[in-house]
């Protein structure tokens, strides 16, 4: 009897090992992508600004990719339209790169995001993701802005994903 028991817990513990490596290589990519709430294409001129409106009301993750020139994000809170040059922002990322400002379910709705493009570029281009919950830097690292396109008209990753997990799901109560 205890030989069994033993033999069990070694079941699962390979069971749970299995999925662990399937999650290390693909679930990063899933997890992230899984929860674009929308993306938005768009173009900015040299200092000036483009604003978009959020009213969710829960953390969320707002993500600036430049795709041409520099694009960087300032928010605010309460309906008010962010500027730089009267600090009249709640939060900015504008860095050389991907821009990324995780949202608070705390801060007064709604959210005003602008994008303003960096004055050295005549005009960038850029690509915004609004993602459900908070994405770190080393998250959205992973993710290429293609990755985010690749992952929202079609839904097949999402597809393939709930198959999968429907089968560690059935394998896991067959085991236990």
């Amino acid at each position: 009897m205890l030989y069994q028991f033993h033999r069990k817990q070694t079941r699962q513990l390979m069971l749970w090992l299995t999925v662990e490596l399937l999650c290390l290589s693909q679930c990063k990519f899933v997890a992230a992508t899984d929860r674009i709430l929308q993306t938005v294409h768009g173009h900015v001129n040299a200092r000036n600004f483009t604003y978009y409106r959020l009213t969710l009301g829960r953390k969320f993750t707002i993500v600036l990719d430049s795709l041409e020139g520099d694009a960087d994000l300032y928010v605010s809170e309460g309906n008010r339209q962010p500027h730089y040059r009267d600090l009249d922002y709640n939060m900015s990322s504008n860095t050389c790169g991907r821009e990324l400002i995780v949202i608070s379910h705390k801060l007064k709705r709604p959210i005003v995001a602008g994008v303003i493009g960096h004055e050295q570029y005549p005009e960038s281009k850029f690509l915004m993701t609004v993602v459900d919950g908070e994405l770190s830097y080393d998250d959205a690292a992973k993710i290429s802005p293609e990755d985010y396109n690749k992952s929202q008209p079609d839904g097949k990753e999402n597809t393939a994903w709930n198959i999968l997990s429907l089968l560690l799901k059935l394998i896991l109560e067959v085991l236990l």
